[in-house]
């Protein structure tokens, strides 16, 4: 992810199409004068649905059903994620007077397993993330990012998932990979040392399986826009109007307004020490 391209908005969750995963990882970063190329490990977790198959009772899973005795598990109960191999992540990142760009790649394995049988298996997924925070007019930037992959969705901000059945038949279903597209851009505009607006749009949209139930998210999308307020340096107020919709697989969307104001003192503890 590139939190630099995280905009100046009070909204708590932020832009749903996004990268945007704080995960536990082993990185290490190359020094290139102002530049730099990082490596990480990273823990893996594979976000999986069983789609319309949510309620299938275990005995119609296997190929020998005529001679199983149901425990009224359903195949919900029994797929489940495990995941021994980490994820790999590469980033170049070039800063200058600009301001910066960065592109990014992720390679994982999505294991999942039948607790019944105890079979596991995995699907193979990938991401390419373009980031940008571009410097405009004074201290305005502008906020862009472009991502795509398949089996990526646990990384994003808001929605997606990572592997679900391929086909809406059970005799045929297979794993499979989804393919997701997100795209993130604001522009943060300072209008004077105390006043800011933060204004932009994100959506978040995959390309469902047929296997994924009619009720499982396939896009969203939200755009903001925010008047910011900071009379001195460890205070800051404002007011912030955002849209957003949400559209399932089976077509259904739904949206809605929202006004927020925020209010914000920061402080440390030292300076209560010190007064002391």
């Amino acid at each position: 992810m590139d939190a630099d391209i995280f905009p100046n908005t009070i909204d708590y969750w932020g832009p749903t199409g996004m990268v945007f995963y704080r995960n536990q990882q082993a990185r290490y970063t190359f020094p290139l004068g102002e530049d730099e190329f990082a490596i990480a490990l990273e823990d893996p977790s594979t976000a999986l649905t069983v789609g319309r198959f949510r309620d299938v009772n275990s005995c119609e899973l296997n190929s020998s059903a005529y001679d199983c005795e149901s425990t009224g598990s359903t195949a919900a109960d029994i797929y489940q994620a495990h995941n021994d191999v980490p994820d790999l992540s590469l980033r170049y990142r070039n800063n200058g007077n600009f301001g910066h760009y960065q592109v990014a790649a992720m390679f994982r394995e999505l294991g999942y397993e039948r607790l019944d049988t105890g079979e596991q298996n995995s699907e193979f997924g990938w991401g390419v993330n373009l980031s940008a925070g571009i410097k405009t007019f004074n201290s305005d930037v502008l906020k862009l990012q472009l991502v795509y992959g398949e089996g990526i969705g646990n990384y994003m901000n808001d929605g997606g998932i990572d592997i679900a059945p391929s086909t809406n038949n059970l005799n045929t279903a297979t794993a499979e990979a989804v393919p997701l597209l997100g795209i993130s851009a604001y522009y943060d505009h300072y209008w004077n040392e105390q006043w800011s607006t933060s204004i932009g749009w994100s959506m978040n949209d995959l390309d469902n399986s047929a296997g994924q139930s009619g009720s499982e998210f396939a896009k969203g999308q939200i755009a903001q826009i925010n008047l910011l307020h900071t009379p001195r340096d460890n205070v800051m107020f404002g007011t912030e109007i955002i849209w957003g919709e949400r559209e399932d697989v089976d077509g259904a969307t739904g949206d809605d307004y929202r006004i927020q104001f925020s209010l914000k003192v920061g402080f440390d503890s030292g300076n209560f020490l010190r007064g002391m």
